[in-house]
């Protein structure tokens, strides 16, 4: 009956919210901000915020989650759970959903100028408490992190424990604030393009967003978002993961379509893959039931039927198959705004295909693929034609466009549509290139190429990023940019602001 209550009540809200829009931060009023703010300190107040760091503290849980084509999937319950729980709290948050995070705004910002560090170029990060505390170490559900414990609202109501007894108030958060760091060009529009559309299929693209941009997000956040276990005890952690999905909800138009999909054609699609679990025993198979648990008492439990947070669950589909499409979640189903003028917008219009998938790539991620299914149940991905946004007759839309984007991002739009123009068209290859551009710019114009922390790279089982590696590659020969006027291109939008390495051959 409770369970029936809880569906219902959902349902309602759904209706007399409208559709569950996810917008990016920069995009929410000033009172959308207080209200999400407010529900963030009432949800570590409640208990119940906790209770989600809990899950991704689970071993058995974040073994799912992370270094498995499931990355996606697994954060998109989890990210939805979360949010029906904010929803849920009180009727004034019935209608609120997790911000995301444009991260590749903030590094177009750094640009243009406009700004040069992480903290400057992300108004989210000062708006969610940026980092005013002492340096100090806090344990949660076993994990010592290290940080400058910053207490402003929300994070003021950060409780470590389930039960409220421990309330540090304070959630640790790394040095970003206070030197010079730049958002980097792992996050950068021209190096998201290569990591969405790299590969055909879902296990491809995980590998790729997992130690691609979503590593870097986390690697120079530090603090408790250095911690791969806990790093949940943040509020950035949600709109991080609510841009990594948005950008997954382009990888899905394109690579499967539009269309809508019963199940099994979801399972049998480019955005399903039977990869290896981490024990190396089994695969994931699309009838699986995503794991996440809880403690109760002394015992682990199914977070589904914990006490707490169990309802928040109730009526969102949990086999990983279910997760595909973001329009098939029932109530809890949602979309995502876009600038249309934007390059999230400019990148569901090309939809550029992969180069053709080699074994070598195949073997690399180690899954069996659907990719001879080339264009899934829906539209040709090959085509540069715009996807409509949803099906005739259908009210769920995975993709609203509205509103125009920041002068920094037009300016890189047109540095951006002026390339590719130059190199012929949209294409793999001509990606690839803007890619190499963007990373010896960084290099050779931004203060040089910097590697993740090594106790990142050991905790995270993190090789170098993708930049330093394609940067390295060039000076070895081994990689060449194809584009001649690359950098008198680069320059004539973004100067060159702080020259290093200017001597090192690019092409």
């Amino acid at each position: 009956l409770i369970g029936l209550l809880a569906a219902l009540a959902s349902s309602q809200a759904a209706r007399s919210c409208g559709p569950r829009v996810r917008k990016s931060w920069d995009a929410l009023t000033a009172t959308d901000k207080a209200t999400y703010k407010s529900a963030i300190a009432d949800a570590m107040d409640s208990g119940a915020y906790i209770k989600f760091v809990e899950i991704h503290s689970d071993m058995m849980s974040w073994s799912e989650a992370h270094q498995t084509c499931m990355f996606i999937y697994w954060h998109r319950l989890f990210l939805v759970a979360f949010e029906n729980m904010l929803r849920g709290l009180n009727s004034k948050y019935a209608c609120v959903t997790v911000p995301y995070f444009n991260w590749a705004d903030a590094h177009g910002r750094m640009m243009s100028g406009e700004c040069s560090t992480v903290a400057d170029c992300s108004d989210i990060l000062t708006d969610l408490g940026g980092v005013d505390g002492e340096l100090a170490t806090v344990s949660i559900f076993d994990n010592k992190v290290e940080g400058y414990c910053t207490s402003e609202a929300p994070l003021n109501h950060f409780c470590e424990s389930s039960d409220s007894s421990s309330c540090v108030g304070c959630v640790p958060r790394g040095d970003w604030a206070t030197f010079d760091l730049r958002p980097p060009a792992g996050v950068a529009f021209a190096s998201l393009g290569t990591q969405v559309f790299g590969s055909r299929s879902i296990a491809g693209m995980a590998a790729e967003v997992e130690g691609g941009f979503h590593a870097h997000v986390h690697n120079f956040m530090g603090g408790v978002m250095g911690n791969k276990f806990v790093s949940p005890a943040d509020p950035i952690f949600w709109s991080h993961h609510a841009m990594v999905d948005a950008l997954h909800t382009i990888f899905h138009k394109c690579r499967v379509g539009s269309a809508r999909m019963t199940f099994a054609q979801k399972a049998a699609s480019n955005d399903w893959d039977s990869c290896p679990r981490s024990d190396g025993d089994s695969v994931f198979n699309p009838t699986d039931l995503v794991m996440m648990q809880t403690t109760f008492g002394a015992e682990l439990i199914d977070a589904r039927e914990d006490p707490t947070i169990g309802e928040y669950f109730i009526g969102v589909p949990s086999r990983f198959a279910d997760l595909v499409d973001v329009r098939d979640l029932g109530a809890s189903s949602y979309s995502y705004l876009f600038p249309a003028d934007g390059y999230l917008a400019s990148m569901l219009s090309t939809c550029v295909a992969p180069a053709a998938v080699s074994r070598k790539l195949s073997k690399r991620h180690n899954v069996t693929s659907n990719s001879s299914n080339s264009s899934g149940s829906g539209d040709d991905y090959d085509s540069n034609t715009f996807r409509s946004v949803s099906s005739a007759g259908d009210d769920n839309v995975d993709v609203y466009f509205k509103g125009t984007c920041r002068d920094s991002t037009r300016l890189m739009v047109a540095w951006y549509n002026e390339t590719i123009t130059a190199m012929g068209g949209p294409s793999s290859d001509v990606l690839a290139d803007l890619e190499r551009q963007m990373c010896i710019f960084e290099n050779q114009c931004l203060g040089g190429t910097r590697d993740f922390k090594p106790e990142f790279k050991q905790s995270w089982n993190m090789t170098a990023p993708r930049c330093l590696q394609i940067v390295n590659a060039i000076k070895s020969g081994e990689q060449r940019i194809l584009y001649k006027q690359w950098r008198e291109t680069m320059e004539s939008y973004f100067g060159c602001p702080v020259p290093h390495n200017s001597s090192s051959s690019a092409s």
